[in-house]
């Protein structure tokens, strides 16, 4: 999966290019596709960062041990999958 910037910047650009679409008076269904596309790359980001972040403040902690890790994660995956 993409890093979290790179996801950040693809998202930047389809709103760019949906601005620049409306702008045109483009073709709605095309305007709506674009609309899902910055959708489902924000639920990828959004699952990026949260199961980055959480395994990381989690590992400072030092509390956790690798397999409680990687369920979590598989939980998180999980949860925002369907969102």
């Amino acid at each position: 999966m993409k890093n979290t910037q790179q996801l950040i910047n693809n998202i930047k650009g389809k709103l760019n290019g949906i601005s620049k679409m409306i702008d045109e008076d483009k073709d709605c269904k095309a305007v709506i596709t674009q609309l899902k596309a910055v959708k489902s790359a924000t639920g990828s980001l959004m699952q990026k960062y949260i199961e980055d972040n959480t395994l990381s403040c989690l590992g400072r902690k030092g509390s956790v041990k690798i397999k409680d890790k990687e369920q979590i994660k598989d939980l998180i995956k999980e949860l925002i999958k369907n969102n």
